[in-house]
């Protein structure tokens, strides 16, 4: 990879500047400490990474502005890219964009724009870490790896190796792994001997098949004997009517010999009455004289007669007018009894009515109790995961057990998460913004130190002469601001992790809480339910216990309506009575009546009724006989049609009778097969009794072992899930175990470290002997100590530790150990970026690095050099030279 130009626009001290670097040689930036040669390698760091070191994103726009503007164009293989990058400030808060651009046609195109700052190490093949360790060497930091003691070094190469992360990583599965093994130990001890349950289950069943085999087959003897029983009812039914039949032909052949003889004497009788009235014929004319003098008689007679009535009539009104006066006394006494009576009778028939509808309710308990047992069922499923949840809540803080006993506290729990949460991210965004602060103003007092410790002669501000005492004394007193700057950035970022853990906690509570709250809610509801269902059951319970006392109101009821039903019936009688007679009329009659009776005793004969009855009465029997002679004479001709009928159905019954007589049969036989077929039906009735008593007995058996059924199967179906969950669990242990040991000492962080153990030292010696020293071996002890092999007259190898080396080998091995690292981490980059190498180094060290450099170059160990610098010895070696002043940049060459 080789950088081709960067452009930078409002950007730390550069309000737009570019830069284009030499493809294949050395490119230096030079300048004065504080002119923006810094920011260049910021703004490179920056396009790559989306990050640098100097904090927060609002930090590297230019003070004034707010929109901040970073492109770097570079060629990977045969392929270019633009990678473009904007900081927008927003008030106090800076907001980020990018977009990578290819190179294709001549043109740039868009290549992609979504999660940038992780696509582009697949393009250019750095991370951030392999960057700032082998291809970005810092100020100082030449000899960085050379000069600390053999334990921070093996500590800086166990964090470029990522050996404490495999070792966290490794810790974490351990303590997965032991999680793991308490959940096993508790499923263990708690599960039951599925064995056992199903031995125990097996002999249930086999129990019911028995006595479902023994059940079928009583059903089936069962079954048989009734259809024998059916066909028996059925002989019985067709003998009855076969019986019935016999015994009705011979009523109909002993009435038709009845009615022979009846027809017979009527038929005599009818011929004397036939010759009589031939014989009454003669004496008719004797009669009619008689019947008119009776006419006249009676019309005298009707005429008393219609006295006697109307003074009847007068008798029955005078009655009817003491029965009036009688029924109204009547009623007047019995209004109260009869008033009650009928509120009686109607509170009888609501009296019924509520019996009906509380006995329609024994139905609906039976109901009612099953719905409350599922809901029952329900609510413990709820109450078990709840418990569940609540278990991993207290384990991550106590306080919430008082949602066991207080769960509607669960709201304002998740209140009080949501503002935590909000709380401390608002904590950590502040924490970075004070880490980044800090970090500047430590990176700053860095500066102020060195420029302070190269400087010589004169203070640059007031111009006295810096004596060493004076220097040794400001140093001291940066130094002990830089260690409390230090200090209090380590505890920033141990106060960073605690607020971190604290909100990987509360994120994890969040979770657990709604899902808390979620099942919460459906048990409030089914407990809605439940109280619902107990208070419909409540009230049947109620209405069916209100049953007896409506009962005993019913008996009293009755007993009233029963001792007082004669006075209620005399009350309607005397009613009705009053209804039906008009008093006033009543009187009117009796004077019309009255009247009446005067007018017709005045057109009376003289006669006295006794006489004109004697004389009516001797001519009624003479009138009977003449309406007798009359009607008898009046009867001839039918009573000639009437003889010849009956002489015809004489002839027709005989021929009936002759015709039922050969259709009967023997009633003896009739009665004896009857008689078998009801022993016979006894028999089976009371064997079908017996057997449905012994089918219910089975049955109740049944259902009693089908229920030790349900709950075994539930038992075993529950050790299952357990014994699945323990195998699941099994397997997760074993993978953390596996985990644990790949990612431990033994395991990936030996394998790492034994093959960096073997492959640094050989790249670093590659390189390293390019730059001719006498040295032949460059080797690393387990300890990361780090020896040479040095040349001797002496038969034996003789090596040298790094610290025996000139300071010029020391910047050789420096370099040599950088591009072996990188090398190691597969960084293939073209490219490398030195900010102030020289600092801290004499003349001859100085030289010593310049050569080293054209030498880096010339055996094309690293194609392109970028160098910051305000050494003019570094500008000889450059191919192009760019001078900077105040955040601006001029190319000198």
């Amino acid at each position: 990879m080789i950088l081709k130009r960067l452009y930078l626009k409002n950007f730390l001290a550069h309000e737009e500047t570019e830069v284009e670097f030499s493809p294949e040689g050395i490119t230096v930036l030079v300048g004065d400490n504080g002119a923006g040669k810094s920011s260049i390698v910021e703004g490179i760091t920056y396009s790559l990474f989306g990050k640098t070191g100097r904090g927060n994103l609002s930090s590297l726009i230019k003070w004034g502005k707010n929109l901040s503007v970073v492109r770097l164009e570079f060629k990977k293989g045969k392929d270019e890219y633009l990678v473009e990058r904007q900081i927008t400030l927003r008030g106090k808060k800076a907001a980020s964009t990018g977009i990578v651009y290819k190179k294709e046609k001549g043109q740039f195109i868009p290549y992609f724009q979504k999660n940038i700052s992780r696509e582009l190490p697949k393009i250019t093949g750095l991370t951030y870490k392999t960057f700032i360790t082998s291809v970005m060497v810092k100020q100082g930091e030449i000899e960085g790896l050379i000069e600390v003691s053999p334990k921070e070094r093996a500590k800086v190469f166990e964090e470029i190796l990522d050996m404490t992360l495999y070792q966290l990583l490794s810790e974490q599965a351990s303590q997965k792994r032991k999680e793991v093994q308490i959940k096993l130990d508790e499923l263990r001890t708690s599960m039951p001997d599925i064995k056992q349950l199903k031995q125990q289950l097996s002999q249930v069943e086999n129990q019911i098949k028995q006595l479902s085999t023994e059940t079928s087959q009583i059903e089936k003897e069962t079954a048989q004997l009734e259809d024998q029983l059916t066909q028996l009812y059925k002989k019985q039914e067709y003998l009855q009517k076969e019986k019935e039949k016999n015994i009705e032909k011979k009523g109909q052949i002993e009435a038709g010999e009845k009615l022979i003889d009846s027809l017979r004497n009527q038929l005599k009788e009818k011929e004397s009455r036939l010759k009589n009235i031939e014989e009454l014929e003669k004496l008719l004319p004797e009669y009619e004289e008689k019947e008119k003098l009776l006419l006249k008689l009676e019309s005298i007679l009707e005429k008393v007669n219609q006295i006697k009535l109307l003074e009847e009539k007068l008798k029955n009104i005078s009655e009817k007018i003491k029965l009036y006066e009688e029924k109204q006394n009547q009623l007047e006494k019995s209004r109260k009894t009869a008033e009650e009576y009928l509120k009686n009778e109607k509170k009888l028939e609501e009296l019924k009515e509520q019996i009906r509808n509380a006995e329609k309710l024994k139905g609906e308990t039976e109901t009612i109790e099953k719905a409350i047992h599922e809901l029952k069922e329900k609510q413990q499923q709820f109450l078990d995961k709840l418990s569940s949840i609540l278990e991993k809540l207290v384990k991550l803080k106590k306080s919430y057990f008082i949602l066991k006993d207080n769960p509607l506290m669960i709201s304002q729990f998740i209140q009080n998460n949501r503002e935590k949460i909000e709380s401390l991210r608002k904590k950590l965004e502040e924490l970075t913004e004070k880490k980044g602060k800090l970090k500047a103003e430590g990176e700053e007092l860095k500066k102020r130190e060195n420029n302070l410790s190269s400087l010589e002669g004169e203070c640059p501000t007031c111009s006295r002469p810096i004596d060493q005492h004076t220097k040794e004394q400001l140093l001291k007193e940066i130094r002990d601001e830089l260690q409390t700057k230090r200090e209090e950035y380590r505890k920033l970022n141990q106060k960073e992790k605690k607020l971190k853990e604290q909100l990987k906690s509360e994120e994890t509570a969040k979770e657990l809480l709604e899902k808390f709250n979620e099942l919460f809610e459906q048990y409030s509801q089914t407990k809605k339910q439940y109280t619902s269902y107990k208070d419909r059951l409540t009230a049947v319970s109620r209405q069916l216990e209100k049953m007896k006392s409506l009962y005993r109101e019913e008996t009293a009821v009755k007993k009233f309506l029963e001792e007082n039903r004669e006075t209620y019936q005399m009350y309607v009688e005397a009613e009705r009575v009053l209804k039906n007679i008009s008093l006033d009329e009543e009187k009117d009659k009796f004077i019309q009546i009255k009247k009446q009776i005067d007018a017709l005793k005045k057109n009376l004969s003289g006669e006295s009724e006794e006489e004109i009855k004697k004389k009516i009465n001797k001519l009624k029997e003479d009138h009977k006989k003449y309406l007798q002679i009359k009607h008898q004479i009046s009867e001839k001709d039918s009573l000639l049609e009437e003889i010849k009928q009956i002489k015809g159905d004489i002839k027709n019954i005989k021929s009936t009778i002759s015709s039922l007589k050969s259709q009967l049969i023997d009633e003896k036989e009739i009665d004896l097969q009857l008689n078998t077929v009801k022993e016979n039906i006894e028999q089976l009735r009371s064997r079908i009794k017996q057997l449905s008593s012994v089918l219910s007995e089975k049955s109740s058996e049944i259902g009693k072992l089908y229920g030790i059924k349900e709950n075994l199967e539930a038992e075993i179906k529950k050790a299952q899930e357990t014994e699945e969950k323990i195998k699941q669990l099994d397997g997760l242990k074993e993978k953390y175990s596996r985990i644990e040991f790949a990612l431990g000492p033994s395991g990936i962080q030996r394998i790492i470290r034994d093959r960096a153990m073997s492959e640094l030292p050989r790249i670093t010696n590659l390189i390293f002997s390019v730059f001719g020293f006498p040295f032949q071996n460059v080797r690393f002890s387990d300890r990361f100590d780090i020896t040479l092999l040095a040349p001797t007259f002496e038969k034996e190898e003789r090596y040298v530790p790094a610290d025996a080396l000139s300071g010029g080998q020391k910047v050789a091995l420096g370099l040599a150990l950088r591009l072996a690292v990188g090398r190691f981490l597969n960084n293939r980059a073209g490219f490398m970026i030195l900010d102030e190498p020289t600092v801290h180094l004499d003349q001859q060290r100085r030289e010593e690095l310049v050569n080293m450099l054209i030498g880096l170059k010339e055996k094309k160990l690293v194609k392109q050099l970028i160098l910051i610098t305000h050494d003019p010895e570094i500008e000889d070696t450059a191919d192009t030279i760019y001078h900077i002043e105040g955040g601006k940049v001029r190319q000198i060459s």
